[in-house]
C-alpha cells in the first residue's frame, strides 16, 4: 500500500482519505502477520517436499534448495512492477541461465549421452564394467564428465557473480 501512495505522490495525483485509511489498514501489524502466515502456509508443501528429498542430508541437498529458491525468486522477479523493467528483465534472464546450468549439472543424463556399458567376465565369478564401443566409449564418458564439471563450475561462478543483485 505504501508503494501505491508513493507512486501517487510522485505522479502528483491527489491522495484521498480513503487511500490513507486503506494504507494504514494494510500496513498494520495484524494484516502483515496474516499476509506472512498465508505465504508460510502456501509455501509449506514445497518446503516439506524439500525436507523429504534431503532427509539423509547428503551433499546434493543444497542443490534441491537452490532449485526451489531460484524458481521462487524467478516468480517474484517476473511479478516485480517496482523496479526498472530493463533491470528486471536482466535479472530474470540471469536467473534462468543459472537455473539451466543447475539442471544440467543435477541431471546430465537428460542432456548428454552416457556410452553403453556391458559386464565383462574377468575371473571365475568376477565381472567388471566396460564400454560396448571400445574405441569411443571412454571419449564419450570423458566428454560427459567434462560437461557435468563445466555446468557445476558455471553455476557457482554465476551465483557468486550475480546473486547479490537479484534481491535489490
Amino acid at each position: 500500500m505504501v508503494k501505491r501512495l508513493f507512486i501517487k505522490s510522485i505522479l502528483g495525483e491527489k491522495i484521498s482519505k480513503w487511500d490513507e485509511v486503506i494504507g494504514k489498514i494494510e500496513d498494520s501489524k495484524v494484516v502483515i502477520g496474516v499476509r506472512h502466515s498465508y505465504r508460510f502456509i502456501k509455501r509449506l508443501p514445497a518446503w516439506l517436499k524439500l525436507c523429504w528429498k534431503t532427509e539423509n542430508w547428503d551433499y546434493e541437498g543444497i542443490y534441491y534448495f537452490f532449485e526451489m529458491q531460484l524458481s521462487e525468486l524467478l516468480k517474484a522477479q517476473e511479478e516485480d512492477t517496482w523496479h526498472v523493467p530493463d533491470e528486471v528483465r536482466a535479472r530474470v534472464k540471469q536467473i534462468k541461465l543459472v537455473q539451466e546450468h543447475l539442471k544440467r549439472y543435477m541431471d546430465p543424463f537428460k542432456y548428454y549421452e552416457w556410452p553403453k556399458t556391458e559386464f565383462i567376465k574377468t575371473d571365475h565369478e568376477t565381472y567388471k564394467m566396460g564400454f560396448v564401443d571400445k574405441e569411443h566409449g571412454q571419449e564419450k564418458a570423458d566428454f560427459f564428465h567434462a560437461m557435468e564439471k563445466k555446468h557445476y563450475n558455471k553455476f557457482w561462478d554465476l551465483i557468486k557473480k550475480w546473486h547479490t543483485g537479484w534481491w535489490t
